[in-house]
């Protein structure tokens, strides 16, 4: 599945520990009340959450547009 990261992944990209990946993963599915990353995915779609799916184009996705 494209564009589908581990927390490994996402600890690289965004330059944070595992383990603080896995809390804020954590604390997101437990606000959206899901068991897993694909039902927190689908209930923020469905709650309006997620408005701009842009695709992954590497890490200067992380620098703001004034940077670029």
């Amino acid at each position: 599945m494209p564009g589908r990261l581990g927390h490994t992944a996402i600890a690289v990209k965004t330059y944070t520990s595992l383990s603080t990946v896995k809390e804020h993963v954590s604390a997101i599915l437990a606000k959206l009340r899901a068991t897993n990353r694909v039902q927190a995915a689908l209930a923020a779609e469905r709650s309006g959450l997620l408005v701009n799916n842009v695709p992954d184009r590497g890490h200067d996705d992380l620098t703001s547009p004034s940077t670029r």
